[in-house]
């Protein structure tokens, strides 16, 4: 599980990272507001990458969490 939850804790990152290569997402925001020197939406924009992963987090632990319980593993 720990693989499963890293890579989605990660994922929202290479979001940015797609950007240089352009991609016309969110990380193009981060993107722009980098080149733009826009100090008042780049943490916004940061803030939201960055709450990404844990919301989808949450649900796959809840899963992994009641799968365990079902097969008897905790």
């Amino acid at each position: 599980m720990l693989g499963i939850n890293r890579t989605i804790m990660y994922a929202p990152f290479v979001v940015v990272v797609a950007a240089f290569i352009g991609t016309t997402d969110l990380g193009q925001e981060v993107f722009r507001s980098k080149a733009d020197n826009n100090a008042g939406k780049l943490p916004v924009v940061g803030l939201r990458i960055a709450f990404l992963g844990p919301i989808a987090d949450r649900p796959i632990n809840c899963w992994a969490r009641e799968r365990k319980k079902v097969l008897g593993l905790e």
